[in-house]
């Protein structure tokens, strides 16, 4: 009934950040960290910001956070370097799990075994261990930038007819004269 959680140390220089994060093999993007583990060891502001994003899960909530590229995670005796985490921004009736996620990006680095009888995990690398991260865009989402496209070319065209009229109407014409 429980959902299973792994320890991760989250190494930005010299701070170190460890806690527990439950693994999301439906999640995608690498890492997200809750608010109050973010908050309680200071990750907002001393990252590398690479925009910011919103998460949906279920539920129509969505789940603000900016996107950080931390220097290095840990897990299972393994390190990761430079890996784009999702930082929960501050907001109310979020619950996310003790330190937060681990979703597929980190996850399928690995080959894993969980033995829920004896409450373990076993992480092994495999051949996408050492592949560079996937800097994922974090501005507005292809949608939006389509919609705005179109309604720009829509916009334009209008234009044109709008002016290619008042060219061809009498009454252009007789002000002309």
């Amino acid at each position: 009934g429980s959902l299973p959680a792994v320890e991760s140390v989250l190494v930005n220089g010299e701070k170190r950040a460890s806690g527990l994060f439950v693994l999301d093999t439906g999640g995608t993007g690498a890492m997200l960290v809750n608010q109050a583990f973010a908050a309680a060891h200071n990750l907002h502001g001393t990252m590398k910001n690479l925009g910011n994003s919103t998460s949906r899960g279920v539920g129509s909530a969505g789940i603000r956070s900016d996107l950080l590229l931390l220097p290095q995670l840990a897990l299972a005796g393994f390190a990761l370097p430079n890996v784009p985490i999702n930082v929960e921004l501050p907001s109310e009736g979020n619950e996310a799990p003790p330190g937060g996620v681990l979703c597929m990006e980190v996850l399928q680095r690995f080959n894993t075994i969980l033995d829920f009888q004896r409450n373990e995990a076993y992480f092994k690398p495999n051949t996408s261990f050492s592949a560079p991260f996937k800097t994922r865009f974090s501005g507005p989402s292809l949608s939006t930038i389509l919609g705005i496209a179109v309604a720009s070319v829509v916009l334009f065209a209008a234009l044109v007819l709008l002016r290619a009229r008042r060219r061809r109407s009498p009454e252009a014409v007789r002000s002309a004269s």
